[in-house]
């Protein structure tokens, strides 16, 4: 506990502090606007040939469900493949996909393996170098699809200027606990955000478990400065191609339903948005990013300056114990909505989540390593 001058010098830079919270709610209600305003395409169009890569590391548990999700696609048996590329699995993963497909599977579907884990992006390219379609997509193996997935995909990768697209993820068990719940509200709140940048031009974080990219666009997915999936969209996008996060897809998957996989999760999409953001600020500078440079200065103000702010606010209100107790009442109005409670409960957790992440950033962490959670929800 500090001196009471101390303390009091600090409680009065509390509300000092307070407006520099309103950007990002500004932010929000502007990018909310604009994501309401969404023009579909008309018509099915050309169906180009597509091949659907996703890759694998123990999934044993749920490749048979994905097979299955896969195979009810909606759209010509001789425009789709399926490659599906395994690195290192030590649970059989490959032997229950091969048994599954052989009691019947309607598309072309090619088995790769690595006989070691060498990570995401770089299974991704070896499949890549295989995939034959004029447009390559990209799941995770416990992401499920819609029937209309592809066709709808398709339809907007054939607007003019689009290079790349990705969908929205739903939960399927976001009402379970506080956990779940508050996965749930940043999500939508993360969607409203990437469809209205999507809608000036195009969105800076992109959802590998449910991606489609243009082929001739698509040099290798990102292996070295950022998350496969937001990494390789940018360089995309730098190229002059629209990336975009589109309201009609959708993938379904499970939230993490213990603290423990909360945090893990938090922490590692912290870490791959900030490099996602690091990436883009770097080809900002160098010409290369047709993205204003508003929608990239309030994406670094979410994700890095708040998490600093919320570091202050906490040890001012802290420093300034006793007197800084009255302030926990002006939570209480929100603590009896269970909604409420998990978007505040949500909020806290991420914002220290991303500050670990920025520490891990700034002492040269890449990535963090290609590991689903499991068994937790």
């Amino acid at each position: 506990m500090s001196p009471p001058g101390e303390g009091m010098e600090a409680l009065h830079l509390l509300p000092a502090l307070l407006p520099l919270l309103l950007p990002p709610l500004l932010y929000l209600r502007w990018m909310q606007g604009l994501s309401r305003r969404w023009l579909r395409p008309a018509g099915k169009g050309e169906r180009p040939h597509v091949s659907v890569i996703v890759p694998t590391h123990n999934e044993a548990g749920v490749i048979e469900k994905k097979l299955r999700n896969l195979a009810g696609l909606r759209y010509p048996r001789d425009r789709l493949e399926v490659l599906l590329v395994d690195s290192g699995s030590t649970d059989g993963t490959l032997e229950v996909a091969r048994e599954a497909v052989g009691r019947g599977f309607p598309f072309r579907i090619r088995f790769l393996r690595e006989r070691r884990k060498r990570g995401k992006a770089r299974a991704l390219n070896l499949a890549l170098r295989e995939a034959r379609g004029e447009v390559v997509a990209t799941s995770d193996a416990d992401a499920l699809w819609e029937p209309e997935t592809v066709e709808r995909a398709v339809r907007y990768l054939s607007l003019p200027g689009v290079g790349a697209v990705t969908g929205r993820e739903e939960y399927l068990n976001a009402g379970e606990n506080v956990w779940t719940r508050a996965e749930e509200g940043y999500r939508r709140l993360y969607e409203v955000l990437r469809m209205g940048e999507s809608r000036l031009h195009s969105c800076l974080s992109f959802q590998g478990a449910l991606a489609f990219y243009r082929r001739e666009l698509l040099e290798r997915f990102e292996e070295r400065e950022a998350p496969d999936d937001t990494g390789t969209a940018l360089e995309i996008c730098a190229k002059g191609y629209r990336c975009l996060m589109v309201p009609d897809l959708v993938f379904r998957d499970s939230a993490p339903s213990t603290l423990r996989a909360f945090l893990r999760v938090k922490t590692r999409r912290g870490l791959h948005m900030l490099l996602g953001l690091r990436k883009a600020v770097r080809l900002k500078r160098e010409g290369r990013l047709p993205v204003g440079w508003g929608v990239l200065l309030a994406n670094l103000y979410l994700h890095l300056t708040l998490p600093l702010l919320f570091l202050l606010l906490s040890l001012l209100f802290l420093l300034s114990l006793p007197r800084s107790l009255p302030l926990l009442l002006l939570f209480l109005p929100f603590l009896p909505w269970r909604r409420t409670r998990a978007l505040l409960v949500g909020f806290f957790l991420s914002t220290l989540c991303l500050l670990l992440a920025l520490l891990l950033m700034s002492k040269g962490e890449k990535m963090i390593s290609w590991k689903k959670w499991r068994g937790e929800g």
